[in-house]
């Protein structure tokens, strides 16, 4: 008796094929510069079938976002109720090691960060995942004594945003030792 094979159905992972197509075509080209009919081209599917899974371009990358988002690290997974030095090492550590395995969603977060403003709420979407971080830094800082918590989650999460650049962008960077001369820094290990 000879096994029949199930055909997948070519259309029962479109809208995922559109969502991981459309994030890479955003990650290399940019939002702006990235067209729904290239997207619908590159993913093999028609414009009219991207539209029946997402109104508009918009709605796509909110897709996109979200999906991606769902996959990534958050400043709520550390326990508030652990001292706040081990909160320090903790978020660091989720950080830096989130940049380390997921490279494209960090690349893409940024470049949405650095493109110029589609929208409002797109802006506003990227505006509050980062909230996120310094607000869960904050309450670190707040909690170790620093003078000025807020300032100092800022500072800090500029210097990830910087070593993010510099990481993504050149494959010799030193994220290891980087990565130790903060823990330095800030007193931890």
């Amino acid at each position: 008796m000879s096994k029949t094979k199930k055909t997948a159905n070519p259309k029962e992972n479109s809208k995922e094929i559109i969502v991981a197509t459309a994030f890479k075509l955003f990650s290399t080209k940019g939002y702006r510069e990235s067209s729904v009919s290239q997207i619908a081209k590159a993913a093999g599917v028609s414009k009219g079938l991207m539209y029946h899974y997402f109104d508009s371009k918009e709605a796509l990358l909110k897709g996109i976002f979200d999906h991606y988002r769902s996959l990534t690290v958050q400043p709520t997974d550390w326990d508030s109720n652990a001292p706040a030095i081990n909160n320090l090492a903790k978020l660091l550590e989720l950080s830096i090691s989130f940049l380390q395995s997921q490279p494209e969603i960090r690349r893409f977060t940024m470049l949405l960060r650095l493109q110029p403003p589609e929208s409002e709420q797109i802006q506003e979407w990227v505006r509050t995942a980062k909230q996120q971080w310094e607000a869960a830094f904050t309450e670190v800082f707040t909690a170790l004594g620093y003078h000025q918590p807020v300032s100092e989650a800022m500072y800090l999460s500029a210097v990830l945003d910087g070593i993010a650049l510099r990481y993504l962008s050149d494959p010799t960077f030193p994220l290891q030792e980087i990565k130790a001369l903060i823990y330095r820094n800030y007193g931890l290990r």
